[in-house]
């Protein structure tokens, strides 16, 4: 299983090695319908055939995406490093194990963790348990014609 995995990703660039401080995730807290959900992570995927297939299909949209292989030094591990966007942090797969990990501070940032942490382990094949609390969320939703009003000087 290890080597058809590391077969598999030979196609992406090396990045620097990372010293950041990373924690596995098992379990993180996200929003929906404006309420707090706990999303846990039941099983992993045998391989990484959806992950790959996910990222063609997003580059041939024309849709950004970063992936590259990194070592991760505080933990000792080959990795795939995720990034849907300049602005969001990273998350890492960690290889051959396929375990999440993410930059500690990601954690209590979690607004721009979430929504690539969310497509990551979705559309990898990632099993995710989902526990949908009674807590609202207090955020304001701002409509297009609101935005494009606060960007007028």
């Amino acid at each position: 299983m290890g080597i058809d995995i590391f077969e598999s990703v030979k196609g992406f660039k090396w990045f620097s090695p990372i010293n950041a401080d990373v924690v596995k995730v098992e379990q993180y807290t996200d929003i929906s319908k404006g309420r707090i959900v706990i999303v846990t992570i039941e099983g992993k995927p045998e391989d990484l055939s959806k992950f790959l297939d996910w990222v063609n299909k997003r580059k041939e949209m024309g849709k950004e995406i970063e992936v590259y292989r990194v070592y991760l030094t505080k933990i000792k591990k080959h990795a795939l490093m995720v990034r849907m966007h300049q602005d969001m942090f990273p998350v890492f797969i960690t290889l051959p194990d396929l375990d999440i990990y993410v930059q500690r501070e990601a954690m209590v940032k979690t607004k721009k963790l979430r929504a690539n942490l969310r497509y990551v382990l979705a559309y990898s094949g990632y099993k995710m348990r989902y526990k949908y609390t009674k807590t609202k969320v207090n955020r304001k939703r701002m409509h297009k014609h609101e935005q494009a009003i606060l960007c007028i000087f």
